[in-house]
């Protein structure tokens, strides 16, 4: 990576590169800064996607629909998301109750409809 981080999320977005956000780097300081991992035709080459808005340490992110959701952390509640399209951060309206760090997220499509065995 450019940057030494720790604590950080990543994902893999929708165009099949695999991207990391936020974290602390040596001074243990929530950063704002993301990457991404390019492998293209050269060598693989960390490039750098627009700053979040906020600082982020310990939070969860998922990729869906061509965004990247990034919520929560140890020292934030809210809730963002990266469109890829566009390249741009949005902030959703709604918080989080509470700080929680430390902690993954999965998005499970409800297609196909998930059927019982009885």
């Amino acid at each position: 990576m450019r940057v030494p981080r720790s604590r950080s999320s990543a994902c893999v977005m929708s165009d099949g590169r695999f991207a990391v956000f936020g974290g602390s780097g040596s001074l243990d300081v929530a950063a704002t800064s993301c990457e991404v991992l390019s492998l293209g035709n050269g060598a693989p080459q960390w490039k750098p996607l627009p700053a979040m808005n906020y600082p982020r340490q310990a939070h969860a992110c998922v990729a869906f629909a061509g965004c990247v959701f990034v919520v929560g952390g140890a020292s934030n509640n809210s809730a963002s998301v990266y469109d890829e399209a566009k390249r741009k951060w949005f902030e959703l309206p709604h918080a989080l109750p509470r700080q929680l760090g430390h902690m993954g997220g999965v998005i499970i499509p409800r297609h196909p409809p998930i059927r019982r065995v009885t």
